[in-house]
Parts: structure tokens; C-alpha cells; sequence
């Protein structure tokens, strides 16, 4: 589905969902497919953060991904794959390597340049900049649809700066975009399915070769070694220095007081 404006497509989708309005792509339901805005006026991220977006200058896009047995087993692992697949896809376009080959990455595989980077647990990033982001939300499904049988629904929302228009002064400094850099795409609907797609192949991989796979072509594009994080713990805040990210997608960080942690939760943890 395409909307001229949305105040957020996240909500949009979920009120699909809840109305039993979800469409898919492909004959057996077995692609995403989703809810684009040309303008959206109330996007959000991480922590309810508000995400920038000025009419026609931002692909801002969730899509409805049915929850399989083997995914709703690692739900919280999904963010990590969605990251993939739209790293892969994003490169894909701008020529880093062949789109068709996205998801076929073993831990074997020779790592390729890329220019498009992912910064844990959900920043596309440029340049040193953020080029946009990813929010992954599980809903509930009670369609009596061609999905009745699947329980769940993850809805990955994602968000990517693409034209020339300037930011905000205060946004500025940290944000850029596709065209900002030099990088040109066809347009956003094309941007758009080239994500699709390769979140079709990146969720039948996972299904196929487990999370070893899907973990292993993340590190590929991963930009977090070497950046300070500010975390909540049990035992009050905590601040360090990111080591890595472990086989399970956890942010593995050096505290200030010489302590390796590692961190589940996105949501009680930034960049600082």
C-alpha cells in the first residue's frame, strides 16, 4: 500500500493488522509487503525518539512480515535480520555488490567493501552519519486471512534519508543521506522493493541456515567496535566502550571500570 501521508506507517500497519487489512505479496503469502508514505508527519524510532522526515525526501516504509515457527522462536533476533537485509539491499543499489546475492553470506564468506554501514542495534549509517533506521515491533495476528494460521507478526519499520533537501540545524551535524553523498537511486518505490525483496531472501535464509548466517552477513556492514554506549543495568547506569556484537546479537561493551557486559536491550541503551 502507497499513501500520499501518514502520520506514522508503523501505526498504519498495526491498525491493518488489528482490522485483518494485512496484504502480502506473492501467491503464498511467503514475501512481505507493506505500508509506504511519501510524507510522514509523526515517524518515530528507538525510545518513541520522533524520526525527520520531509515531504518526498525519505523512504518511510513497515513492512508485514509473518512470524514462522523458527522466527518466533528468536523474535528478538528479527532486528538483527532486518539490519541485513536492508544493508544488503541498500549496497545492492548503490553498487557494492549484486542484490541477488544478499542473503547467501556464510561465516565463511570473505567479507566485500561496503559503503553503507549498520550501527548496533539499529542505525544505518554514511559517511559517519546516520543515514536512517529500523524498528521492529511484534504484534499479535487474528486475521482470518491467507495468514489465519500465523500467531505473530513482525512489522520492521524503516526509515532512510534519500534527497538534497538540507536538515534541521540541529540534526544536521550527525544525519545525511543518499543524495547528500553522492548515491542516486531510480526512486523511493524502487528503494522500497529492493528492501522487500531483500527481506524475503534474508528471512528464508534465516529459515534455511539458521541466525549463524544471518549474524555473519550483519558483521559484514557492522560500523560498532570502538563507540560509547551509556546502558541501564540492574545496578544503576553504565558506560563503556563497544567491543563487538556476540553470536546472539548482544552488544558486547568494555564499561569505564574495565567490565565486560553484554547488552540485550535496545531500548535502555545509546550511543553516546
Amino acid at each position: 500500500m502507497v499513501l500520499d501521508s501518514a502520520a506514522s506507517t508503523m501505526d498504519v500497519a498495526k491498525e491493518m493488522v488489528g482490522l485483518d487489512q494485512v496484504s502480502l505479496v506473492g501467491p503464498h503469502c511467503s514475501e512481505p509487503g507493506g505500508v509506504l508514505a511519501l510524507h510522514q508527519t509523526n515517524g518515530r524510532g528507538q525510545r518513541a525518539r520522533a524520526w525527520y522526515s520531509a515531504p518526498g525526501e525519505s523512504l518511510c516504509v513497515t513492512y508485514f512480515v509473518p512470524l514462522s515457527d523458527e522466527l518466533n522462536r528468536d523474535a528478538g533476533k528479527i532486528g538483527i535480520l532486518a539490519g541485513a537485509a536492508v544493508a544488503s539491499a541498500l549496497n545492492g543499489l548503490i553498487g557494492s555488490h549484486p542484490v541477488g546475492g544478499a542473503c547467501e553470506a556464510s561465516a565463511s564468506a570473505a567479507p566485500f567493501a561496503t559503503k553503507i554501514g549498520l550501527k548496533w542495534p539499529n542505525d544505518l549509517v554514511l559517511a559517519g552519519k546516520k543515514l536512517g533506521g529500523i524498528l521492529v515491533e511484534i504484534v499479535a495476528n487474528r486475521g482470518k486471512g491467507p495468514i489465519a494460521s500465523v500467531t505473530s507478526m513482525a512489522l520492521i519499520g524503516v526509515g532512510v534519508n534519500v534527497g538534497l533537501q538540507p536538515f534541521p540545524q540541529d540534526l544536521a551535524a550527525a544525519s545525511t543521506s543518499l543524495a547528500i553523498e553522492g548515491m542516486r537511486i531510480e526512486s523511493i518505490l524502487v528503494l522500497a522493493d529492493a528492501i522487500r525483496c531483500s527481506l524475503d531472501r534474508c528471512i528464508d535464509n534465516f529459515t534455511r541456515a539458521g541466525f549463524a548466517a544471518t549474524m555473519a552477513l550483519w558483521r559484514q556492514y557492522d560500523t560498532t567496535a570502538g563507540r560509547r554506549f551509556r546502558t541501564e543495568t540492574v545496578t544503576g547506569p553504565a558506560v563503556g566502550v563497544a567491543v563487538g556484537v556476540d553470536s546472539e546479537g548482544g552488544l558486547m561493551l568494555r564499561t569505564d571500570d574495565g567490565t565486560l557486559l553484554t547488552v540485550l536491550s535496545a531500548s535502555t541503551t545509546s550511543e553516546m
